[in-house]
């Protein structure tokens, strides 16, 4: 997470707690096996797709997010820069490391 873009921090950023009442269609548990592409390499292919967007609006923040849900074949990752509004959002597959969406 990068914190106005003068600190670095590493590890996890604790939000809010929310509920979980067991697996639906937009969110489902699923194993850490299931995928192999970590972070990094999800942030160079997603940013391979927005870089020309990510250049002309150097000021949004990214952030990231990994989850599963029944419209994607395998865990996703969700990277954005800026929100989902008025940013530019990729999604990678986590065990391919393809771009399955933006």
């Amino acid at each position: 997470m990068v914190d106005d873009g003068a600190s670095i921090h590493k590890g996890v950023n604790v939000g809010g707690a929310e509920s979980w009442s067991g697996a639906t269609a937009k969110s489902s548990p699923f194993q850490t096996t299931g995928f192999v592409v970590d972070s990094d390499a999800a942030y160079k292919t997603a940013y391979a797709k927005a870089e020309a967007w990510v250049e002309k609006h150097p000021d949004k923040k990214v952030a990231f997010s990994l989850g599963s849900a029944a419209r994607f074949p395998a865990p996703t990752w969700f990277i954005v820069w800026g929100d989902t509004k008025s940013g530019y959002a990729v999604y990678v597959n986590a065990t391919t490391g393809t771009v399955i969406g933006k």
